[in-house]
């Protein structure tokens, strides 16, 4: 009952932050899953998580997506997904972890990490310097940045900050960066899933009521960020987004999630 409390508040919080990041449920609940699954299991499960929820949000906001966007998008994250869930079946014998103590606290990380939340403070400080702050990525970008979040979705399930990242940099207005985001995603989980099924036989094992705390915690937060949403202003959007991604990529970097 204990570790249902902590995985219903956890997909709670965080997927109603996606509505103002248009990443984080993947990223916060995974830890989580850990601590009460092997990572065999827990993976798959958060993969079903985010996937269910974003059938949902899809229904709530999906009605305003660029299709321009996504056309670009979409089809390198789906491919980059199934190669990173190939991937992560290998990860562990190129993947160094390192451990330190922080204040009396053990901290885990490792290299996949560490580069990830590398990438995601550069992406951040370009959101917030104030030079920088109007670039744009010209179309041609578009693809790689689809193939890089989706190999990350698929090897870790970290795709939405490096997602969010590419698409905050168009001129999609916040309801169409969002619609957009979640779209994508939820192709993107979809191969990752049907990859998991065919290689990985945990699949099998993944805990049910797991899996339905978190879809249903994921859910209601998903319908109250849907309603606040409406009422954020651009500005505070794009800020909140850059925080959020100071706050992920130093997570990242010292193993915190």
């Amino acid at each position: 009952m204990f570790e249902l409390v902590w995985i219903a508040l956890t997909a709670f919080i965080a997927s109603l932050l996606t509505f103002f990041s248009g990443f984080g449920l993947g990223t916060v609940l995974l830890p989580v899953m850990l601590i009460f699954l092997p990572v065999e299991e827990a993976v798959p499960t958060v993969a079903v998580v985010h996937f269910l929820n974003n059938i949902f949000k899809f229904f709530l906001v999906g009605r305003k997506i660029s299709n321009d966007v996504f056309k670009k998008f979409a089809i390198p994250s789906m491919a980059g997904a199934a190669i990173g869930a190939f991937c992560l079946f290998y990860v562990n014998q190129i993947n160094h972890e390192f451990q330190t103590n922080i204040f009396n606290l053990k901290i885990k990380t490792d290299t996949i990490n560490i580069l990830m939340g590398v990438l995601i403070l550069i992406f951040a400080w370009v959101e917030l310097s104030p030079k920088l702050k109007n670039l744009k990525f010209p179309s041609a970008y578009m693809p790689l940045g689809g193939a890089i979040s989706g190999f990350f979705g698929g090897l870790s399930g970290h795709q939405g900050a490096l997602r969010s990242m590419f698409l905050l940099r168009t001129d999609l207005s916040k309801e169409m960066f969002l619609a957009t985001g979640i779209t994508i995603a939820l192709l993107t989980d979809l191969i990752r899933i049907i990859v998991y099924g065919a290689f990985w036989n945990h699949m099998e094992s993944i805990n049910g009521s797991y899996i339905l705390t978190g879809v249903l915690a994921a859910f209601s937060g998903a319908f109250l960020g849907s309603r606040l949403f409406k009422k954020v202003t651009l500005s505070f959007f794009q800020n909140f987004v850059a925080g959020f991604l100071v706050v992920f990529g130093l997570a990242l970097i010292i193993g915190l999630i």
